[in-house]
């Protein structure tokens, strides 16, 4: 196990390393939790891999995350149910429909079924 001090000395050496600006050693964390958040990981699968003691801990670092998440969740519902939408024909005009097929029976000279069609 690192010691925090050790871990926080090797991550500045390896920013400066590579020319990058100084960050907390918890943004990467934070970046990678945000990472998996808004890509649709489940709360409590990130909270495991975390180690919080419970989902709410990672609820509440994340939830403005969720926030977004949810609103990109609905768009996607909203786009698939216009996409069924669309790919279905138009409603059906069933009192015209029932009226073309009575007119048909009648043409075929139709009975209904003596025992209710049962």
């Amino acid at each position: 196990m690192w010691a925090p001090s050790a871990f926080t000395a090797c991550y500045r050496a390896f920013l400066r390393r590579r020319g990058l600006k100084p960050a907390r050693s918890h943004t990467p964390r934070h970046a990678y939790g945000s990472y998996l958040i808004s890509g649709g990981e489940d709360i409590t699968t990130v909270s495991s891999l975390f180690g919080h003691s419970c989902p709410s801990t990672t609820v509440n670092v994340y939830a403005y995350l969720l926030d977004q998440s949810g609103q990109e969740v609905a768009k996607r519902i909203q786009a698939r149910i216009d996409r069924t939408k669309a790919a279905q024909p138009s409603a059906i005009n069933w009192p015209s429909k029932l009226s073309t097929f009575f007119q048909l029976a009648n043409q075929l000279q139709l009975e209904p079924p003596v025992d209710g069609g049962v």
